[in-house]
């Protein structure tokens, strides 16, 4: 009993902590209670409390709440996220439902997991839905570079899987973002093709053209395009007119077809005059809009009648031309004759060139006068007999005179013996008009006509027979006998070999000395203001007569790589450059853009490099008698002469500039002039990157010039340049051997050009 009593104490502190027999094994665990245990996650326990839950196969529809909750409790715990996460992964649909419905902008963080883990969760509508309504509640991607990631990642799902929930949503970050963020946005709404696409394109180009963004216009543009269907139209037609979206926009207009085009007509239609944007576009189209713009021809507006004829100008087709020919034989409407007529005469002539052989004997005075000018527009010399027929037949003696000046611009030396005739009978006003053809494309017998008919008559007849005689003689028929003026029979050439080589090819004479090259110049941009006058150089240089391998070359010019094989073909380092007018600008140009090939330049008459634009007008101011005149006259109304009978006209009227003076102008007629090969060469010579720095040439320049012939402000820059680099530019004074120096004074100028090489080679 005492045992028993000091034991008991004992006992029931034993009984306290260890279970009895009906305590011994543990308390079972619940779901519920699973839950408290899955968001502490450590130990054994944690284990069963998964292994638990795992096991409930009705879990997320008997306790998707308590789960919920668990979420609720820990909303930035990534772990226990996780837990929740690979807990209900495996539950398929019903998974992935509670995923989604759980994503939203207050679970931030259980929706960046589920973005991260995507992979691993079953796929639903549902979580697609919820992926799309992230780009509507996504906090602001320039908050952060995590932010913007998660908007990226976004999109790039709403892409891949084509959730067109989302790519509605998306337009936010069309509009707003980096360019990076908002390209994608465009990407994704252009590819998903979503309802709202077209207008939030639409909507977002027309922000920023006003407010003046001009960045990623032109994708919004690409991705109207794709997208807008029948809105796109507009939009584009609009963007015609902002030049930095022009082409995208004229572009797509162009590939829409058919539909497109008709649109930018009724465009045009609507308008007063059809804007620069629309018209620069249309023409783009070509054939493909000239039936199209038919239907605008008697529009009432005067600015939608041009914008249709200017079209029709350069793009026919049978439809076109049956319409013009009906309105020229039978006027109506507001297309005119003389508008149909004109639109013709720019046509091939077998599909309506021709009519303007009608119109040169048309009842209509204006229409014949119309006639005769697009003959010289068109430098049409098949109409030639026919213009020939007018000068003599036609009732009114103004049409006459049109006739003949036509004949003329056409340089037609066919019209010489009826204009010997007219000048013996026709009224004098006809008459003159007659002497003045005779002047440019006379012979011998009729220069001595005119001098016979220059004794006395009528004032306006023998206007014009002394403005044709001074063409002729180049002298004042006032002052007593004049003496018609021809071309010297050209020298020949001397012997040379020719070395073709890459785009140039050269005729070299001379084997030893000094190399040097001698560029196209002068006048026509080619050789005849060099040869046979600088031939003498063969004798004590090695020269060179580099030109163009292609006949049709439009300027003459040649850069210096050019000619780099010529070196080796002829067996020299380095070369003296030669050349006249615009050639010796070139000249100059090349020295600083080739130092280590060109040891000199020698330029005659040439602008400097940069001050093209200041050189004397072909030397008009120097010219005696009324020959300045006409030489203005020529330049001036250029573009109504045939090129052939512009350049022959130009070489005889200028010739007095070009030799120095009147005593001996015909010296320089051999000499081609090529007016628009010249303006060529001077535009390429005219650009920002053209210069001479005699500091930067691989030698020394010399400048030939007549120098009493430039104006005092020309004279003294050359004379400035050689005060400032007087090692480096030297000028040699021609005055009185003219702008053809190499003529009037050869030997002075060969001689000039020896010493100048051998100098430069250190001879």
């Amino acid at each position: 009993m005492n045992h028993l009593s000091r034991l008991l104490p004992i006992l029931l502190v034993v009984s306290g902590l260890v279970p009895s027999s009906s305590l011994a094994q543990e308390r079972p665990m619940t779901v519920r209670s699973a839950f408290d245990v899955l968001a502490t996650g450590q130990g054994e326990t944690f284990e069963a409390a998964r292994t638990l839950l795992a096991s409930q196969g009705d879990l997320l529809p008997r306790y998707g709440g308590e789960l919920a909750g668990v979420l609720r409790r820990n909303p930035g715990d990534e772990d226990v996220l996780g837990r929740v996460f690979d807990l209900v992964a495996e539950r398929g649909e019903d998974g992935c439902r509670f995923v989604a419905e759980r994503m939203g902008s207050g679970a931030l963080a259980w929706t960046d997991l589920v973005l991260a883990r995507l992979d691993r969760t079953p796929p639903c509508p549902e979580l697609d839905r919820a992926l799309g309504r992230i780009l509507e509640w996504a906090p602001d991607p320039a908050a952060s570079p995590v932010a913007e990631g998660r908007v990226l990642r976004v999109l790039d799902l709403v892409l891949d899987r084509r959730i067109v929930e989302g790519a509605d949503r998306a337009c936010r970050f069309v509009r707003d973002g980096s360019d990076n963020l908002r390209k994608r946005a465009i990407a994704t709404v252009v590819a998903v093709r979503a309802e709202s696409a077209s207008a939030c394109l639409t909507r977002t180009y027309a922000d920023a053209v006003a407010r003046g963004d001009d960045s990623l216009r032109g994708h919004l543009l690409d991705a109207i395009a794709a997208v807008a269907g029948l809105d796109w139209i507009p939009t584009l037609l609009a963007a015609l007119d902002h030049p930095q979206d022009h082409e995208i926009a004229c572009r797509h207009l162009m590939a829409g077809g058919d539909r497109a085009l008709a649109s930018m007509v009724f465009a045009a239609r609507t308008t007063e005059t059809p804007s620069k944007g629309l018209q620069d576009c249309f023409h783009q189209s070509g054939e493909a809009g000239t039936d199209l713009v038919l239907t605008l021809v008697d529009h009432p507006a005067a600015g939608v009648r041009a914008f249709a004829l200017a079209h029709l100008r350069d793009f026919h087709s049978p439809a076109a031309v049956r319409l013009l020919r009906d309105r020229f034989m039978n006027p109506s409407g507001k297309l005119t004759r003389a508008e149909a007529l004109q639109i013709l005469a720019s046509y091939p002539s077998e599909l309506g060139g021709d009519i303007v052989d009608g119109a040169l004997g048309d009842h209509e005075d204006g229409i014949r006068l119309l006639a005769l000018r697009l003959v010289e527009t068109h430098h049409a010399r098949q109409f030639g007999a026919k213009v020939l027929r007018v000068a003599e037949e036609d009732p009114e003696p103004g049409i006459r005179v049109r006739a003949l000046a036509t004949l003329w611009r056409l340089g037609a030396v066919e019209a010489v013996p009826l204009a010997v005739r007219m000048v013996q009978y026709e009224e004098p006003v006809v008459a003159a008009q007659a002497a003045r053809l005779l002047g440019w494309l006379g012979d011998a017998k009729s220069f001595d006509l005119l001098v016979k008919r220059s004794k006395g008559g009528d004032a306006v007849l023998l206007e014009g027979i002394h403005e044709a005689l001074w063409v002729q003689s180049y002298a004042d028929p006032a002052k007593g006998k004049v003496k018609r003026k021809t071309a010297p029979k050209p020298s020949r050439p001397a012997k040379s070999r020719v070395v073709a080589c890459g785009a140039v090819r050269a005729e070299v004479l001379g084997k030893k000395g000094p190399l040097v090259i001698v560029l196209p110049g002068g006048s026509a941009m080619d050789h005849s203001w060099s040869r046979p006058y600088l031939d003498d150089l063969g004798g004590d240089t090695l020269v060179a007569f580099v030109a163009p391998a292609a006949a049709d070359h439009v300027t003459g010019l040649l850069d210096p790589k050019d000619w780099e094989c010529l070196y080796a073909e002829l067996g020299r380092e380095r070369a003296v450059l030669v050349s006249a007018g615009p050639g010796g600008t070139s000249a100059l140009w090349a020295a600083s853009r080739a130092p280590a090939r060109i040891s000199g330049v020698v330029a005659l008459s040439a602008p400097l490099p940069g001050a093209v634009a200041d050189w004397p007008n072909w030397g008009i101011d120097g010219l005696p008698g009324p020959l300045a005149g006409l030489a203005r006259e020529l330049l001036a109304d250029r573009a109504r002469f045939h090129p052939d009978a512009l350049n022959a006209y130009l070489a005889r009227v200028m010739a007095p500039a070009q030799a120095g003076g009147p005593r001996e102008p015909e010296s320089v007629l051999p000499i081609a002039v090529d007016a628009a090969r010249v303006a060529g060469a001077i535009q390429v010579l005219s650009g920002a990157d053209v210069r001479f720095r005699p500091e930067e040439a691989g030698g020394p320049a010399l400048l030939v010039l007549p120098v009493a012939d430039l104006d005092n402000g020309l004279a003294d820059t050359y004379r400035t340049l050689q005060g400032e680099h007087p090692d480096r530019v030297s000028l040699l004074d021609v005055s009185g051997c003219g702008f053809q120096p190499q003529v009037a004074c050869g030997r002075k100028v060969v001689k000039a050009i020896v010493k100048w090489a051998e100098r430069v080679e250190g001879r």
